[in-house]
């Protein structure tokens, strides 16, 4: 007759059981948190998580970026962070090596991706919008549309024929999700900290407005790549707008074409019906052919006066021109420039 067994025998089996129960829970759930604490990103990206995106949006993106056993470990942290992860619109940086519990964190709780956005050696609006759209959430069109716009750039003594001149050129930081207003509000900030009382002072002793300085220095920067002349080149548009002459700028041109790959300027481009053709209008034309190089800006402003109105490029093609205030001379140097052309059979 087999004897009951004890309650001592009873009690070690009731805990040997529960044991066994907490082992379970702990392997289990070691084995569902364990991809989370030890998948790492194989490399870097930015995540983008766009409007009214839902988690499984997020998973999708995350398989695209890092791979599916990275993304289903980051969900999964996500998902056990309840109420303290927030999905919403804006990009994270995920560095090489993180882990997919830190990459939840961050996409759900963390500070947003700062875009560096630089902002150079454009010309058009249609070019600064579209380099805008291609790394941050607002679109071109939006952008325009504020550029555009009379009152917003009213707050800076600007209109849409001269928008561009707000524009700096500069590396600018701005979270991805930056709206429009935000943005110019942003570029508006630089341009009231370069134009300074003492810089404004000193373009309105030349005769301009920090807009016609800014684009001015626009055709001086497309007239030449050498710093030590660009103040020179400045002094002589100024020289020439002062004396009631047609600045004869061939940037303009080329500007008002829309090629600016033209190497060599004919008659039939100087007849181009365009506001911003210096050969047929007299001034500066009605804004920027380019993004402001603030060191171009100062250059013209600290030039020193010359009577120089005449120049061409050298024809030793060594980017630098020859300056006269002699036409007899400026013609002998055009002379040798077009020789140099024809001889290299550039058209």
């Amino acid at each position: 007759m087999v004897k009951p067994a004890s309650k001592k025998s009873r009690s070690r089996r009731g805990w040997l059981i529960a044991l066994a129960a907490v082992l379970v829970l702990i392997a289990a759930g070691a084995v569902y948190a364990l991809p989370m604490l030890t998948k790492r990103a194989p490399s870097r990206a930015i995540v983008v998580v766009p409007d009214s995106a839902d988690m499984d949006q997020l998973a999708d993106t995350l398989t695209s970026r890092f791979g599916k056993d990275y993304s289903d470990a980051t969900m999964r942290a996500a998902r056990l962070m309840g109420s303290a992860f927030r999905l919403r619109p804006g990009a994270w940086e995920i560095k090489s090596g993180e882990r997919a519990f830190s990459a939840a964190r961050i996409i759900g709780r963390g500070r947003q991706y700062i875009v560096n956005l630089p902002l150079n050696n454009i010309r058009t609006a249609d070019e600064l919008a579209a380099r805008v759209a291609s790394r941050m959430r607002m679109t071109a069109d939006e952008l325009l549309d504020r550029l555009d716009d009379p009152a917003t750039l009213a707050p800076y003594g600007l209109t849409p024929a001269d928008a561009m001149a707000l524009f700096i050129a500069d590396n600018y930081e701005l979270y991805w999700v930056t709206s429009p207003e935000d943005f110019i509000g942003k570029i508006g900030e630089r341009y009231r900290r370069f134009w300074t009382p003492e810089r404004v002072r000193k373009a309105s002793a030349l005769g301009l407005t920090p807009a016609q300085a800014a684009t001015l220095a626009s055709i001086v920067d497309e007239e030449t790549n050498k710093a030590d002349e660009k103040g020179r080149v400045g002094r002589l548009y100024l020289n020439r707008l002062a004396k009631g002459m047609r600045l004869q700028a061939d940037p303009t041109v080329k500007f008002a074409v829309g090629d600016f790959g033209i190497k060599r300027v004919t008659k039939a481009h100087l007849d181009v019906a365009s506001p911003y053709n210096t050969y047929r209008n007299a001034g500066l034309p009605p804004g920027p052919i380019r993004i402001t190089d603030p060191r171009t800006v100062d250059a013209i402003l600290d030039s020193q006066p010359t009577d120089e109105i005449y120049m061409c490029a050298r024809a030793d093609l060594s980017g630098y021109h020859d300056f006269t205030s002699s036409y007899d001379e400026h013609l002998s140097n055009a002379r040798r420039y077009q020789e140099k052309l024809n001889e290299l059979q550039i058209k």
